[in-house]
């Protein structure tokens, strides 16, 4: 049921500018909410949003505001009125939406997916990391009208995240790229990862959707097997089969067996499955293989994901987006396998991982030990523990790691600096 507000809300915003929650980038046209959290009270900027140009402010209610003011609607939860203009919006689309979510990949995924779908579409993808429940409506109220695919991608750290997404971004198409050990605090554990990214499915599923599987997943294909679906992998019997190769830094691979070589500027094999999954929606949507060889070849990862990067004398690969076991392993691994003389690990520490934190940064450093490298640095407090054990650096943060580098200056090194965003491991270019 639409209630009065979200229809004089739409009705703003169809022949206005968009939407913002930001009071300082507020465009003439624009419907500004006014979101408040634990730090912030955007209620405090309204009336300058209105100054700047937007037609309208939703505000909450008992705020120090004028009751009479023309362009203050006052609301319960402006959030909630946000998705709620969301969901009314998205249910005017023709257009299909697919939806990405998964431990690891996602976004490499989508930004692949959008490449790809580009060649033959206008395609509305999420941009940045704007997947979140505030980005999510953000993005959808952003997708123009005459979009012919929109690529929504979702993050989650704890149950019935990915359900509440699908509520306003009613999906036709899922692909969850993985369940790893993220966010292991909010889940609950894997088992709870796993519940929490499958509400994709199960969604999907009740809407009569479909979804595109991983073949080499086990557990992705245990979860699909009621769906609809379309694989791809190395499998034999997926529907879509590729053919990784192993013998550079950056991924190489065939999408048939006697066809030509891609060759991508993304580093690393495991991000394979990532591209294939490009490859299935590609190929689904008619997409012919020559543009989607051309769209992998062509995309150029940024936000520090899978990038090389010269600087001082020596080359790093960045991964310093996100980090969790699982993508650690698959990063570290891959590295590890790397036919490169003088190596070296700069390794952040992993976030929301609970109480198996302590256990699972003594793996990670176990594993560490056990490799020939000529530099191991690890950064953070859960790393701490470490700060004694031979052939072992630690520094509490990227500055301390600065001052020892200015000092040494090391050369000729290629090294893997993977960590999360928190670790601010970028900063060491700075």
């Amino acid at each position: 049921m639409i209630t009065a507000l979200t229809q004089k809300l739409y009705d703003l915003y169809v022949p206005g500018s968009g939407v913002s929650t930001d009071s300082r980038s507020i465009l003439p046209g624009q419907i500004y909410f006014a979101l408040k959290g634990e730090h912030f009270n955007g209620n405090r900027f309204a009336l300058q949003a209105i100054q700047a140009g937007a037609v309208a402010a939703v505000v909450n209610k008992n705020e120090d505001l004028p009751e009479d003011h023309p362009a203050l609607l006052f609301s319960e939860d402006p959030l909630h009125e946000l998705q709620c203009l969301a969901r009314f919006y998205r249910k005017n689309w023709r257009c299909p939406v697919i939806a990405i979510t998964g431990s690891n990949g996602k976004t490499t995924t989508k930004e692949l997916m959008a490449a790809v779908l580009m060649k033959k579409f206008k395609t509305a993808f999420t941009k940045g990391n704007l997947n979140n429940h505030i980005g999510i409506p953000i993005t959808i109220l952003s997708t123009p009208p005459d979009a012919e695919i929109a690529i929504i991608e979702m993050g989650a750290n704890h149950q019935h995240e990915i359900e509440s997404y699908c509520l306003y971004t009613l999906p036709d198409y899922g692909l969850i790229t993985n369940c790893g050990k993220a966010h292991l605090e909010g889940f609950g554990g894997i088992e709870g990862v796993i519940k929490g990214k499958t509400e994709l499915f199960r969604f999907i599923s009740t809407a009569e959707g479909m979804v595109f599987v991983n073949a080499d997943d086990e557990v992705l294909m245990q979860h699909s097997l009621q769906i609809k679906r379309l694989t791809y992998g190395y499998s034999k019997n997926s529907d879509h089969q590729g053919f990784p190769i192993h013998d550079a830094e950056v991924l190489r691979f065939k999408i048939s067996e006697d066809g030509r070589v891609i060759n991508t500027r993304l580093a690393g094999t495991y991000n394979f499955p990532n591209a294939m999954a490009a490859v299935c929606a590609g190929r689904f949507f008619k997409v012919p293989d020559e543009e989607i060889i051309h769209a992998l070849e062509e995309y150029t990862p940024t936000n520090n994901r899978s990038q090389w990067k010269l600087w001082e004398g020596n080359r790093f690969l960045m991964d310093a987006y996100n980090a969790n076991p699982s993508s650690m392993h698959e990063a570290i691994n891959n590295f590890n396998a790397l036919n490169h003389p003088a190596k070296a690990y700069i390794i952040g520490e992993m976030m929301e991982l609970g109480s198996s934190s302590a256990d699972e940064h003594e793996l990670l450093v176990a594993g560490l030990e056990k490799l020939d490298a000529h530099l191991k640095v690890l950064i953070g407090k859960g790393f701490q523990f470490s700060s004694n054990r031979p052939g072992l650096l630690h520094f509490n943060d990227v500055d301390e790691l600065k001052q020892w580098w200015n000092q040494n200056k090391p050369h000729g090194l290629t090294i893997l600096l993977k960590g999360s965003r928190a670790n601010k491991l970028e900063n060491l270019f700075n």
